[in-house]
C-alpha cells in the first residue's frame, strides 16, 4: 500500500467541456501532453480511520491534512472502476482573476466519456461515503470528491490546493 499526504482542499470538478482553447497569462497556450500514467476512477465503498488492514487488495492508505492529518484507508470497489488511458492532458489556468490557480484537464474520447457518465450515475445514487469517487494515480488517491449527479462531457477537470504542476508532470512523464 502506498501512503501520500495530500494538500488540504484538493477537489475535483468534473464538467462538460466547452469549445475553444484557454490561454495562460500572456497569451501562451496551455501545457499539453499525452497521458503517460493511467488514471483510475473508482467508487469508494468504505473509509476506515487509521491505516489499511493488511491483505486488503482494494485499499489505499490516504492522509488528508487539515483537521488532524490522521491517516485514513480508502477502500475502492473492485467492480465500479474505470482506467483512463490514451487521452490528452492539459494544465490550464482557472481564470484571469487568479492566474496562479491551475487545473488539470483530461480530454476524454466518446467511449471514455460514456463510461465516466455511467460510473458517476451509479455513484451518485449512494449515501456518503459511497457517493465518493476516488481518483487514483500511480496507486495513490489524489482526490476523493463526492458525486452529486451523473457527469457527462468530454473533459474531467482536477482542481484544488495541491500542486497541479507536479500532478501534470506525474501524469505526463
Amino acid at each position: 500500500m502506498k501512503h501520500r499526504a495530500l494538500s488540504a482542499g484538493l477537489l475535483v470538478a468534473l464538467a462538460a467541456g466547452t469549445a475553444g482553447c484557454s490561454l495562460l497569462p500572456g497569451g501562451a497556450p496551455d501545457d499539453e501532453a499525452a497521458l503517460a500514467t493511467p488514471v483510475t476512477l473508482a467508487a469508494v465503498t468504505e473509509i476506515i480511520a487509521g491505516e489499511c488492514p493488511s491483505g486488503e487488495d482494494n485499499a489505499i492508505d490516504t492522509s488528508w491534512p487539515g483537521e488532524d492529518g490522521a491517516a485514513e484507508c480508502t477502500v475502492l470497489s473492485s467492480d465500479e472502476r474505470i482506467n483512463i488511458v490514451d487521452v490528452t492532458v492539459r494544465l490550464v489556468p482557472l481564470g484571469e482573476s487568479d492566474p496562479a490557480q491551475e487545473a488539470i484537464v483530461l480530454e476524454l474520447g466518446e467511449a471514455a466519456s460514456g463510461m465516466v457518465e455511467d460510473l458517476t450515475a451509479s455513484i451518485a445514487e449512494n449515501q456518503p461515503p459511497q457517493n465518493q469517487m476516488a481518483i487514483v494515480v500511480d496507486g495513490e488517491v489524489v482526490s476523493r470528491p463526492a458525486v452529486m449527479e451523473p457527469i457527462s462531457g468530454p473533459e474531467i477537470q482536477i482542481t484544488g490546493g495541491g500542486s497541479m504542476e507536479e500532478l501534470f508532470a506525474e501524469l505526463t512523464e
